[in-house]
């Protein structure tokens, strides 16, 4: 009988090593570029979709408990407030008053990527029709406050603007008095 024993050299070369470093170097060199120019879209794309949602909680938490519920934008800040108003009460600045219930602060700069209010690279408006912009058109609601009603309408329609470091753009409205809310991205020439 022919016994083969196995080779108790067996293993990798320094050659077959290197090689497989190699390709693992390149590939990462390749992917790391792309990863970091997707990661500040990736955040204001968080952000957009948290204002999203709390302007839905502060439309939700209206009905719910029949009082005044309002989103609070401080531009120079970089924040946003859900604000409790109070019953039957009507927020009357874009700064919550002694009266009102502050009950979540998001800080813009949280997120990273540079996201902050602005509309980024886009050229018009988010609104049917479109226009351009102005300096100060960031937020287009009436004393920087979106608010809703006991029955979850809007008392205050507008659009609020936030970009990140690469000029990219989202737009989160209450563009009815029926309170929904709304969400856009620019995609280099126009708003969907």
């Amino acid at each position: 009988m022919d016994i083969k024993r196995k080779n108790p050299e067996a293993g990798f070369t320094l050659l077959e090593v290197m090689t497989v470093l190699g390709i693992i170097f390149f590939m990462a060199a390749i992917a790391t570029p792309v990863a970091l120019s997707w990661i500040p879209d990736y955040r204001l794309k968080n952000a957009a979709l948290d204002l999203f949602s709390n302007l839905q909680l502060a439309r939700i938490r209206a009905i719910q408990s029949s009082r005044e519920y309002g989103i609070v934008f401080n531009v120079r800040a970089g924040n946003y407030q859900l604000v409790n108003g109070g019953k039957n009460r009507k927020f009357e600045a874009g700064d919550p008053s002694s009266d009102d219930i502050v009950e979540k602060s998001v800080a813009l700069s949280s997120y990273g990527g540079g996201v902050r209010y602005g509309f980024g690279g886009a050229d018009k408006k988010a609104i049917v029709g479109g226009g351009s912009f102005q300096d100060g058109d960031e937020i287009s609601y009436r004393d920087d406050v979106a608010e809703f009603n006991s029955q979850g309408m809007s008392n205050r329609m507008g659009y609020v603007y936030l970009e990140n470091s690469q000029k990219s753009a989202y737009a989160i409205s209450t563009s009815t008095i029926a309170g929904v809310v709304n969400i856009k991205k620019w995609n280099g020439r126009s708003w969907q």
